[in-house]
């Protein structure tokens, strides 16, 4: 009976340190190291710093609110839109990046080398770039506005700096097994936990009827 307690007390233990791993997998990866809020103003400049925290790499992205029609705001931003044509709306945005170490351009790019993008619940985003990272390296993000529709100052743009999605996704993955395996572990220490309860509760019962 003593094994069986000392042996439903380390399943739960160790339950609810498979939790607790899981979810600080999840919170310790600073997947949004930059988030902040832009004027889409042409001739504007704006400048960031960032440490990565691992080997990989991180993607630069403009997020707007659909403050405006998708379609418009799709359009404006150089995006394929979901449903139609542009037809006479033209794209408006045009940005150039660029990252340095220590001063040095490692990359750049602009909004001209592709069109990708994403509508997620009430913003859409506008990919402009990726780079790779390696940890423990200050990496100093630059933005320069080239030119831009004055419609989109009222979408409340921002730029993100995000880890790689696919690096994400593993973490999730992983995170995801270690909550599920947890679970079963805690389970199955609660229904030892509960049987044992149950026959020293029958054991007292009997005691007392034979008494």
């Amino acid at each position: 009976m003593r094994f069986l307690a000392v042996f439903a007390g380390l399943l739960i233990l160790g339950g609810g340190s498979l939790l607790v791993g899981a979810s600080y997998l999840l919170r310790s990866g600073e997947w949004v190291p930059v988030s902040a809020p832009i004027e889409l103003v042409e001739g504007r400049s704006f400048a960031f710093d960032l440490k990565a925290r691992s080997d990989g790499s991180y993607e630069i992205a403009i997020d707007v609110e659909k403050t405006l029609p998708q379609k418009e705001i799709e359009c404006l931003l150089g995006l394929k839109p979901l449903r139609g044509t542009c037809g006479g709306i033209q794209p408006e945005l045009s940005l150039s990046w660029r990252v340095a170490v220590d001063r040095n351009v490692t990359v750049s790019g602009d909004t001209s080398s592709g069109d990708l993008g994403a509508s997620y619940g009430p913003t859409i985003a506008r990919k402009i770039g990726r780079f790779p990272s390696v940890e423990g390296t200050s990496y100093q993000i630059r933005l320069d506005v080239l030119r831009t529709a004055p419609e989109l100052a009222a979408t409340n743009p921002q730029l993100r700096i995000t880890r790689d999605a696919m690096e994400y996704k593993s973490a999730f993955v992983q995170a995801s097994i270690l909550s599920y395996l947890a679970l079963a572990i805690l389970a199955l220490g609660a229904i030892l936990a509960a049987g044992m309860g149950l026959r020293m509760g029958l054991r007292s019962w009997r005691s007392r009827e034979r008494a």
